[in-house]
């Protein structure tokens, strides 16, 4: 499989038209599904990117090769949030930070904890306050 296989998307949210298509419900998740039709209502949202559901089968089913996968799409999405950011993950000066949660169909409370400011860090920090 490849990182851009059908079964297992990633969905682009406040980034350039075309960029990635729209996703369905059980594909995103409730937070993300909302978000992406807010956006589409021309309402301002932070962009995003949202890994489709199928990531999880497709680790599921084979974690190695998964594992890569997720990597290659991590970076290309990175990229393309920064270029629609106009911030760099790392950067000093204009640092691009994070945030990573967990989304399904149907709302799970305490599934799991979101990840705040990724992409914070000694460097960042100092650049930001000079």
């Amino acid at each position: 499989m490849s990182v851009h296989d059908i079964s297992c998307p990633v969905f682009g949210i406040g980034i350039a038209k075309g960029a990635a298509a729209a996703g369905a419900l059980e594909q995103m998740g409730s937070k993300a599904f909302n978000l992406q039709r807010m956006a589409v209502a021309g309402l301002p949202v932070p962009q995003a990117c949202v890994l489709g559901t199928g990531w999880c089968r497709r680790h599921q089913a084979d974690p190695v090769e998964a594992r890569q996968a997720l990597h290659e799409a991590l970076g290309e999405w990175t990229r393309r949030l920064e270029q629609a950011c106009g911030l760099a993950f790392g950067g000093e000066r204009k640092p691009l930070l994070v945030s990573v949660r967990s989304g399904a169909p149907v709302s799970m409370p305490g599934m799991m904890d979101t990840v705040l400011n990724i992409g914070l860090c000694d460097r960042t920090v100092r650049g930001s306050s000079a």
